[in-house]
């Protein structure tokens, strides 16, 4: 099959052909000595996925790489189908076994990327060849990635790999594409073994952040915007919902600590009726509020939920992320409305709804409380990403 290429856009990325023709002839040399370790490996690696899980024992897939030329990316498979023999879809975590764990941990998967090193489609070490439907997404400065070759390992994979956000992921790699040295280049791939040996900060499926496409696509308004809540955001929701001013009016049925929090959150990814988001700064990605939606009856409006950094009271950030999160429920996941249930003393939080236009309306609850709701028109509610 013939591979789409991409017209090259000159005048948008950053050329410096030394240093391109040097990493060419490193790399080619660095593949060849260590060919008599990496193929008996690669051959005893392929065997094994065959017998663990079947065929193919190569995964490919159309990356973006020098210049924003398309080439196939080479890697052993280390998912399931996403459909088992009896039609049944899986879920992400039933599509990686055992074995499949063992092959990302010890980054053996990637082991086939030394043919595309040899082919000149990627490098030992550079950004990582992202999708193809991520380019129109890039800011311009981003783009400066593809002035370089895509890389096995790269600068924002030993600096946090998917725990880092998106903008600091790509303004790492495009700072790399314009700066990196070869001294840069190997001390990367000294942290890279070192990182293989002790298994650490291995990208794992659901920890990481979400696609950039999706990213990129969430609300944003005057320096805020919204975005999915992530592993690295644990450690602010636990000093949040620990903060004196926060236990004045929420009571928890346990301890809230890191280890509870990261159990609830991998729980809730696994969760098709709920979506967890915060509020950030765009400029320094800091957390100022936590909000999210989740359905209790699946054909019931989703309920909402906000909570803000206590120490960002009185900062407008309630009315803030409410409006963005109310925003991407009807833009991007297509739902015709949401509400929220509260006790009717609550003063702040009535207002607040009012202000965002929901209304009280009869829903039979205790004395006491009011559900508060609103609902708005969409022309096609059946592309709801899975919301419901």
């Amino acid at each position: 099959m013939r591979i789409p290429r991409r017209r090259q856009p000159a005048k948008r990325l950053v050329a410096r052909p030394v240093h391109i023709l040097g990493k060419r002839i490193f790399d080619t040399a660095v593949v060849i000595a260590t060919a008599p370790l990496t193929i008996p490996v690669g051959v005893i690696t392929a065997a094994l996925v065959r017998i663990n899980m079947g065929s193919p024992v190569f995964y490919t897939q159309h990356r973006v790489g020098l210049n924003e030329e398309v080439f196939s990316l080479l890697k052993f498979r280390s998912m399931l189908d996403e459909f088992d023999s009896q039609g049944r879809q899986r879920g992400i975590e039933e599509r990686i076994p055992k074995f499949g764990h063992i092959l990302r941990r010890s980054s053996l998967d990637e082991l086939p990327q030394l043919i595309n090193v040899l082919k000149g489609d990627m490098s030992l070490v550079g950004p990582r060849p992202l999708l193809i439907k991520y380019v129109p997404h890039y800011k311009d400065s981003e783009r400066a990635r593809h002035s370089v070759r895509p890389g096995i390992t790269g600068a924002a994979q030993v600096s946090g790999r998917n725990h880092l956000g998106w903008d600091v992921r790509l303004k790492i790699d495009a700072d790399y594409a314009r700066e990196a040295s070869f001294l840069d280049d190997l001390k990367i791939l000294v942290k890279t073994v070192s990182g293989v040996f002790s298994s650490t900060d291995i990208a794992v499926p659901g920890d990481g952040a979400d696609f950039l496409d999706e990213h990129r696509s969430y609300p944003r308004e005057e320096g805020f915007a919204l975005r999915r809540f992530e592993f690295r955001d644990i450690p602010s929701r636990v000093e949040w919902f620990n903060h004196p001013a926060t236990l004045e009016y929420m009571t928890f049925g346990s301890a809230i600590t890191e280890e509870s929090t990261e159990k609830w959150l991998r729980q809730a990814r696994k969760d098709p009726l709920r979506g967890d988001y915060v509020l950030c700064d765009e400029a320094t990605d800091e957390p100022l509020a936590v909000v999210g939606y989740r359905f209790y009856d699946a054909d019931d409006l989703p309920a909402i939920y906000i909570a803000v950094s206590p120490h960002q009271h009185g900062k407008g950030h309630g009315s803030r992320s409410t409006k963005l999160l109310l925003e991407h429920l009807k833009e991007n996941l297509r739902l015709p409305g949401a509400y929220a249930e509260l006790y009717r003393d609550n003063g702040a939080s009535y207002k607040l709804w009012e202000r965002l236009s929901m209304h009280e309306v009869d829903a039979g609850l205790p004395e006491g409380r009011v559900r508060m709701e609103i609902r708005w028109d969409v022309q096609d509610n059946s592309d709801n990403n899975g919301a419901r």
